[in-house]
C-alpha cells in the first residue's frame, strides 16, 4: 500500500502543479486584458493628441503583435499540456493495468477500477473545463484584437484626414511660413489696406460729389419747372372758381343781392336764396310748376319713379304733367293749381284719357291708369266722365309746404343737392333705396354730405 500511497502523492502534485499553471495561465491572461484596456485608454489619449499618432501607433502594432505571439505561445503551451494530459492519461492507464494484476492477485480489482475511473473522469472533465475556458478567452482576446485594428484603422483615418487639413493649411500660410520678420509683413499688409480703404473712401466722396452735383442741376430745373407750373395751376384754379363763381352767380341773382353773394359763405348764401324764393311772387306757370313738383314728391316719397314731363316739356306736354312708375304700375298724372273760383270741366278729364291711351303704348307692360290732382272744385259731369273712363280724381287739394332740396347721389357715388332754381333739379329722380332724399334746408344737405350742384354750360366742351 506504501507504493500507492506515494503515486496518489505524486498525482496529487502534479495535479496541483497543473492547477498552479493554470492560475498563471489566468493571471497572465488578466494581465493581457488590462493590457488591453489601457491599450483603450491610450487610443483614446490618441484621439486627444494627433501630432503624436503616428508613433503611438507603431507601439501599438509592437504591442498587439507581441500580444498575438504570446497568444500563440498560450495555445503551444495549451497544446503542451494537452500532450502532458494525453501522457498521464496512457501512463494512467498502464498503472490501472499494472493495479488490475495487483488487485487479481489482492482481490481488490473492482474496487481500484472505480477509483481510477472516477479519477480520470475527473481530470478529463477539469481537462474539458480549462480548454473551453481558455478557447473563450482566445476568442475574446481576437475580438478584442479585431476592435482595436478597426480603432486603429480609424485613428489612421482620422490622422489622414488631419494631415491633409494640415497640408491645407499650409498651402494656404505658405506665404508666411517662410516670413522672418512678422511685423514687417504685417505692416506691409496693414499699409496696403489702408491705401484700398483710402482709395475707396475717394471714390465713395466722389461719387457722391458728382450725384450732388447731378442733383442740384437736377432740383433747379425741377423747381423751376414746378413753379412754371404752381404759376399755371394757380392761374387756373383762381379762373375756375371765378368762372365757377360767376355760374353760382348767374343762377343766384334774382334771389339775392351780389353784396349779399359775395360776403356770405356757399351755405348761408344758397340759404337765403332759397328763402327768397320761396317767399317771392310767382308768375302762374311758376304757380304751377311748384303744385307738380309738390304732387311729385309725394309719389317719391312712396318710393315710386317720378318723372316731371310738364316742367321739362313745358307747352308740349300733351295733357301729362307727372308719371309716377313703379314695378307694376304707370301714372300718368295731371296737376291743376286754377283760381279757387274756377271748376275743372269734362273737357279736361277727355284730355287726360286720351293721354292715358298714349301711355298705354308706351308703357304695354305695366298697368296704366290716369290721376288728377286739382286745388279747385270738379263739375259733376266731369266727376261722370272720369268714372266712366276709369280716372282718379283728387279736387281741392291744397298746396303744402314740404323739404324742396334734393339730395341726390349720382352713379359715381357722388353726393350732390340741388335747388329748386336749380338747371338740372326737374331731371333728377329722387330713389330713397339709392340714398337720394328731400331736406328742408341747406344746412341738412351739407351736414350729411352734400355739394351744391354747378351750373352746366351746353357751350363748353369738357375737357
Amino acid at each position: 500500500m506504501g507504493f500507492f500511497d506515494k503515486f496518489n502523492t505524486q498525482l496529487k502534485q502534479t495535479i496541483a502543479k497543473q492547477e498552479s499553471e493554470i492560475n498563471e495561465l489566468k493571471q497572465t491572461i488578466i494581465k493581457q486584458e488590462s493590457e488591453i484596456n489601457e491599450s483603450k485608454n491610450q487610443i483614446s489619449v490618441y484621439e486627444q493628441q494627433i501630432q503624436r499618432q503616428n508613433q503611438i501607433l507603431s507601439d501599438k502594432e509592437n504591442q498587439l503583435r507581441q500580444t498575438f505571439f504570446e497568444c500563440e505561445k498560450l495555445r503551444s503551451a495549451i497544446h503542451d499540456k494537452d500532450t502532458f494530459i494525453q501522457t498521464q492519461t496512457i501512463h494512467l492507464q498502464a498503472v490501472e493495468t499494472a493495479h488490475t494484476e495487483c488487485l487479481k492477485k489482492a482481490n481488490d480489482q473492482e474496487f481500484l477500477n472505480q477509483l481510477l475511473t472516477d479519477k480520470i473522469n475527473s481530470l478529463e472533465k477539469r481537462k474539458n473545463d480549462i480548454v473551453e475556458i481558455t478557447n473563450q478567452q482566445i476568442i475574446q482576446l481576437f475580438q478584442e484584437i479585431d476592435d482595436i485594428t478597426s480603432e486603429k484603422n480609424a485613428l489612421e483615418g482620422e490622422l489622414q484626414s488631419c494631415l491633409s487639413q494640415i497640408q491645407k493649411l499650409q498651402e494656404k500660410y505658405s506665404p508666411f511660413i517662410g516670413v522672418q520678420n512678422y511685423d514687417d509683413l504685417v505692416r506691409q499688409q496693414m499699409c496696403e489696406l489702408k491705401k484700398q480703404i483710402y482709395l475707396q473712401k475717394f471714390l465713395f466722396v466722389l461719387n457722391i460729389y458728382c450725384m450732388e452735383v447731378s442733383l442740384q442741376s437736377k432740383r433747379k430745373y425741377f423747381r423751376s419747372q414746378y413753379e412754371i407750373v404752381k404759376k399755371a395751376a394757380i392761374k387756373a384754379i383762381k379762373k375756375y372758381e371765378e368762372d365757377l363763381c360767376l355760374e353760382e352767380y348767374k343762377t343766384l341773382r334774382p334771389y339775392i343781392s351780389e353784396s349779399d353773394f359775395y360776403s356770405h359763405s356757399v351755405t348761408v348764401r344758397n340759404q337765403m336764396a332759397l328763402d327768397n324764393y320761396n317767399k317771392m311772387n310767382k308768375t302762374p306757370t311758376e304757380v304751377g310748376l311748384a303744385y307738380e313738383r309738390f304732387i311729385g314728391y309725394l309719389y317719391e316719397i312712396k318710393g315710386y319713379e317720378v318723372r316731371y314731363h310738364g316742367a321739362l316739356n313745358k307747352f308740349k306736354d300733351k295733357g301729362i304733367d307727372l308719371y309716377a312708375l313703379n314695378s307694376k304700375e304707370a301714372l300718368i298724372i295731371q296737376c291743376k293749381r286754377w283760381n279757387k273760383n274756377a271748376i275743372i270741366g269734362d273737357a279736361t278729364i277727355r284730355a287726360l284719357h286720351g293721354s292715358v291711351g298714349l301711355a298705354q303704348k308706351k308703357f304695354s307692360a305695366k298697368q296704366v291708369k290716369g290721376i288728377l290732382y286739382t286745388t279747385t272744385k270738379v263739375s259733376e259731369e266731369a266727376k261722370k266722365e272720369a268714372k266712366a273712363l276709369n280716372i282718379e280724381i283728387f279736387e281741392e287739394f291744397p298746396l303744402e309746404e314740404y323739404p324742396k332740396v334734393k339730395c341726390n347721389v349720382s352713379a359715381t357715388g357722388e353726393k350732390i343737392y340741388h335747388l329748386p332754381f336749380d338747371q338740372l333739379y326737374d331731371r333728377m329722380f329722387i330713389k330713397p333705396k339709392h340714398g337720394d332724399l328731400y331736406v328742408a334746408t341747406v344746412e341738412d344737405a351739407v351736414s350729411k354730405g352734400f355739394r351744391h350742384a354747378h351750373r352746366w354750360d351746353p357751350t363748353k366742351k369738357e375737357s
